[in-house]
């Protein structure tokens, strides 16, 4: 089992799915994306450099893509995000939608890639 699997498998069962969704996609679009620990989250990395991880608090859960510039980006382009700097919030109950999802992925990537 990887750190993302563990990770995962610790959550609250009604959780899981809405977090492992996270990872799958990202595994989707970068598919060469290694797990890995930034900021003392568990991750998906490329080129060494953090591509998304989930934090989990006990009110919430957010999507963390490491990068305030990719946040700032994907809130302007999809209405309806909230979250701080460095993350967007989601539930269980108010999933990301695909497209939110999708954009915060390919930003973050492209930023990578520089």
């Amino acid at each position: 089992m990887g750190l993302i699997d563990v990770f995962v498998t610790a959550l609250p069962v009604e959780e899981q799915a809405a977090v492992q969704r996270i990872f799958d996609a990202a595994r989707r679009i970068a598919p060469t994306a290694e797990e890995g620990v930034s900021y003392g989250l568990p991750c998906l990395k490329v080129a060494g450099k953090g591509l998304v991880a989930v934090q989990r608090s006990a009110t919430q859960l957010s999507l963390v893509p490491f990068s305030s510039e990719t946040v700032a980006t994907v809130k302007e382009s999809v209405p309806g995000l909230t979250g701080t700097k460095g993350m967007l919030r989601f539930s269980v109950a108010d999933p990301l939608s695909d497209e939110a999802l999708d954009a915060v992925l390919r930003t973050r990537l492209a930023e990578i890639a520089g």
